[in-house]
């Protein structure tokens, strides 16, 4: 997706990332640092999202949250738990990392707000495509 959306034109741009709207104070990630089940409302309708900080270097984690295909995020491919690995470190978005790359992961390539995506591909930081059905984590088919 781009900011103009999955269809292209404009008309439905995707919602901001959970890490976007912490940082404009849209919402606050729980932090979850035991074992557990637990739940995610929308976040097209809901302001939720986890944050894991745990075993992550300081100003690194993993922020979690519920994607689902409505709203503006209605051509979203597949609803599910997308998952963002982010290094508040990194000044910017341009060190993509991936396997097989000289290094990986040791060279501290990544980007400082990434998408871990799903499917492994690593399309994103390849520059496969803009994201696709297989980014999101769901389970049996079910988001």
């Amino acid at each position: 997706a781009t900011a103009w959306g999955f269809e292209g034109n404009g008309d439905y741009p995707g919602y901001l990332s959970a890490w976007s709207k912490a940082k404009m104070g849209w919402l606050t990630p729980t932090e979850l640092s035991s074992p557990g089940r637990y739940g995610l409302q929308q976040a097209e309708t809901y302001p939720e999202a986890y944050i894991f900080k745990r075993n992550f270097p300081e100003g690194e984690y993993l922020l979690v949250e519920n994607r689902q295909s409505v709203g503006f995020d209605s051509y979203l491919p597949q609803g599910g738990l997308v998952i963002w690995h982010i290094d508040e470190a990194k000044i910017n978005n341009d060190d993509a990392g991936f396997p097989g790359q000289t290094g990986w992961p040791r060279n501290g390539n990544h980007y400082r707000v990434a998408l871990l995506q799903a499917d492994g591909r690593y399309d994103l930081e390849k520059g496969n495509n803009r994201g696709d059905g297989d980014d999101v984590y769901h389970c049996d088919g079910i988001d």
